[in-house]
């Protein structure tokens, strides 16, 4: 194959993921900027004062990736700090966007799907609202293409590789950590396949570099982490916003991803089904539960690293409705079906400053409030319609196994 074709092939493969990135990139910004107030417009000076505490103050200051970029785009190109921090972000979520669509091809989704992945990752709210407060995202998108990196090297078998990866995620964000486990299972799968003198190497590698790391350093032990579960649960305004929080993390695609968990549940082989079965049993529980008792949880980008596992959940799931509504129903029922959605989404607005009436940190409380409404009615919606057609019988079940 020459290398014209090469690439042309490759453009073909990846010009929709770029350009869903690119729009719904530019719709976050506009959100950000135009219509409801996030840290983006803050004056230069302010930002000054956020890399200053980035650099100085524990954890904050044994992350560098995002402090150390901004500083490097700021003092060669002149740019002003703001302008090079989000000029790091925004170059990252583009390169986060395509990266991801290969990581769902390698989990054998074709091209449509997966752009459909590209979609609900780029419209997760850890994404959308990635600089609105209280998300506060700095090096989550460095941990996010880590991540990434590390589970499509896994999937190839270059454990090494996949390790590197694994190891800089986890210096971007601690809580990588809790994806090593993933290291440990595909390694004890393939113990008789893969050179042994790689899988040894791939799982010392990230415990000696990140216990190196941590002593040279001197990282002091992080006691106020002992004390967030007492502030997320303090009062009915902070439980409120732990609630929200945890919702719009992932929206509609927590029971979709659940439905998709219970497709693939009887997956035996070490596949890409059973490598997202068992990663999604071994991550969610454990983030969400880390998360609300040792973080301020109404930072909802906390949540969001088993993306990598929700939203090819998701994808199943939603496969497996489609190819369930495209064979059965008639197009009158499918517009029925789509008001149906929609107007669920809209009594979830509607009631939703019911459901959520004061949130602790207020900012940007009147975007999270009805976004966590349609969300709900998004789930309820899904909930409803699975229950209701499973009780048609076995022979009219909506999800069935592929």
């Amino acid at each position: 194959m020459t290398k014209g074709n090469a690439l042309s092939r490759l453009l073909s493969e990846y010009w929709p993921a770029v350009v869903l990135t690119a729009g719904l990139l530019a719709l976050s910004v506009y959100l950000q900027t135009a219509v409801y107030w996030s840290p983006m417009v803050l004056p230069d000076d302010v930002w000054l004062a956020k890399v200053n505490v980035h650099l100085t103050e524990h954890p904050f200051n044994i992350r560098f990736f995002q402090t150390y970029a901004t500083l490097g785009v700021h003092h060669l190109f002149g740019l002003s700090i703001r302008e090079s921090f989000f000029s790091v972000q925004f170059l990252l979520t583009m390169l986060l966007g395509p990266l991801f669509f290969r990581y769902l091809r390698r989990l054998e989704f074709d091209r449509i799907w997966a752009n459909i992945g590209v979609v609900l990752l780029m419209t997760a709210y850890p994404i959308l609202g990635a600089h609105f407060a209280p998300t506060h995202t700095w090096d989550d998108f460095w941990t996010y293409l880590f991540l990434v990196l590390a589970l499509i090297n896994l999937l190839d078998h270059r454990w090494i590789v996949s390790a590197i990866f694994l190891t800089l995620g986890a210096l971007a964000r601690e809580q990588v950590v809790l994806y090593y486990p993933i290291l440990l299972l595909m390694a004890w799968w393939y113990r008789r396949d893969a050179p042994r003198g790689q899988l040894i190497v791939s799982l010392i590698l990230p415990v000696v570099v990140l216990a190196a790391y941590r002593y040279f350093l001197d990282v002091p032990i992080d006691n106020r982490a002992w004390g967030m579960c007492a502030a997320n649960f303090a009062n009915a305004k902070t439980i409120n916003d732990c609630i929200v929080s945890l919702i719009i993390s992932f929206g509609f695609m927590w029971p979709t991803a659940l439905a998709g968990l219970v497709l693939i549940r009887r997956s035996k082989r070490p596949t890409p089904k059973r490598f997202l079965f068992w990663g999604a049993i071994l991550t969610v529980p454990v983030t969400a539960v880390v998360t609300l008792l040792f973080t301020f949880a109404r930072e909802t980008r906390i949540f969001f690293p088993p993306f990598v596992f929700v939203i090819p959940l998701s994808l199943i799931a939603l496969q497996s409705a489609w190819a369930y509504v495209r064979e059965r129903w008639s197009m009158p029922k499918m517009i029925g079906a789509l008001v149906w959605v929609a107007a669920m989404a809209g009594i979830g607005i509607a009631i939703s400053g019911i459901l959520f009436p004061e949130f602790d940190y207020k900012a940007n409380s009147e975007f999270r409030r009805p976004l966590a409404g349609a969300h709900l009615g998004l789930m309820a919606a899904f909930i409803v319609t699975y229950i209701g057609v499973r009780m048609l019988g076995r022979r009219d079940k909506l999800f069935r196994g592929r």
